[in-house]
């Protein structure tokens, strides 16, 4: 069975790409128990702003430009989610891309090819430069190098002309060919990011039979556990779940000392509590996710799913701090509610469910709250 396992601390600095850093670099714990060495769990930050990225996983991105190299950091929902939908974009652009360069082939062959079967037909014409001009508004409406080059260059190529007006088949096959070989390129830089994504969406599934494996294996032993089997296995499972949203319950266990208060009933019961809390606030994040999505799709939701939605979160807990978060999250809700008529205001609902999902995973970031345990912020020389 996989389990996530750290390495001792170190300092990992950012590329000046990277957006999630003020500081520019972060105190990390490698990911030892992952083949590939290239994930970090956040556990020190250097700037006050940068407090809610900890405990959070990060890695180095590399885009088709080694220089825009940055780093990303997710929560252990937000791996799991996040990579699945980069690798299905990555999938569609992929097909996109062949069908484009399967298009350019039978352009160029007509170009090059056969231009005096069709350099008197008006509609077979017409049809080269509007099949060209669609490409060439399609590739640099992209972000990619590869794409928009390529772009610039169908562009060139579509009035069927050389840089004289004259017409001349040849040198826009020239220019086909050329971007053809970009997109070419780009085909296999998307194969290595969807290896990429791909294995993100692995480490992100590992995570999650890993948690709920943990947290059985925590209640089992809360519960069934004596004093020195508490205090022996206890640290261990708990290290498994250094990563939001549980790393803000372990800080709480941390806060109130509940680690060391094993011997009684109650703070076992505590302790049980916060972790299924935070395991609860994971599940919700990704049931807000499925209603955003919805939103997408129809620009439409009933109030009724907005009820519900407040009636299965946990409003009768043992400690404040999970009170304030649900009443934030009940207020989102009714405000969201109160805007609407009949149904939630089309594309409003959107705002409303990105809005609870930054309040469960960024929980320094509201102005409603902070969460009980302020981290501390390290001190150093560098600046970025």
């Amino acid at each position: 069975m996989w389990h996530m396992q750290l390495g001792p601390e170190a300092d990992l600095t950012l590329p000046k790409r990277s957006q999630i850093s003020q500081a520019g670099k972060f105190r990390v714990r490698k990911i030892v128990s992952e083949s590939s060495g290239k994930y970090f769990v956040i556990v020190g930050v250097y700037n006050s702003a940068d407090i809610d990225r900890l405990g959070e996983i990060c890695s180095f991105i590399h885009p088709e430009d080694s220089a825009m190299r940055y780093v990303q950091s997710w929560s252990a929902d937000t791996l799991l989610r996040a990579p699945k939908t980069t690798a299905a974009n990555i999938e569609r652009r992929r097909e996109e891309l062949e069908q484009m360069v399967l298009e350019d082939q039978v352009s160029i062959e007509a170009f090059a090819h056969r231009w005096a079967d069709v350099r008197d037909n008006p509609v077979a014409v017409d049809f080269f430069r509007n099949l060209l001009n669609a490409q060439a508004i399609s590739l640099l409406a992209c972000q990619t190098t590869s794409r928009v080059e390529a772009g610039m260059r169908i562009d060139s190529a579509k009035g069927i002309t050389d840089k004289n007006r004259r017409v001349n088949p040849g040198a826009s096959a020239a220019k086909i060919l050329k971007a053809t070989s970009c997109l070419r390129s780009q085909l296999e830089f998307d194969a290595r990011s969807l290896r990429s994504a791909h294995h993100r969406a692995l480490l992100g599934e590992m995570l999650r039979v890993s948690i709920e494996e943990t947290l059985a294996e925590v209640e089992y032993l809360l519960v069934y556990g004596s004093n020195d089997e508490v205090y022996k296995m206890l640290p261990e499972l708990l290290g498994r779940l250094e990563v939001k949203p549980y790393w803000y319950g372990l800080r709480l266990i941390e806060k109130l000392r509940l680690a060391d208060k094993i011997r009684s009933a109650s703070a076992r019961a505590q302790i049980l509590e916060i972790l299924q809390l935070e395991h609860f606030f994971l599940q919700y994040s990704h049931l807000i996710s499925s209603v955003e999505a919805d939103i997408v799709d129809l620009d439409f939701i009933d109030k009724a799913d907005f009820y519900e939605l407040e009636q299965i979160l946990p409003h009768n807990s043992s400690f404040e701090a999970y009170e304030m978060l649900v009443k934030i999250i009940t207020h989102k809700l009714q405000s969201a509610i109160r805007l609407g008529g009949i149904a939630i205001r089309p594309g409003g609902g959107l705002e409303d469910m990105l809005s609870i999902k930054e309040t469960l995973r960024y929980r320094y970031g509201t102005n409603l709250f902070t969460w009980p345990v302020w981290p501390v912020i390290l001190q150093s020389r560098y600046s970025r």
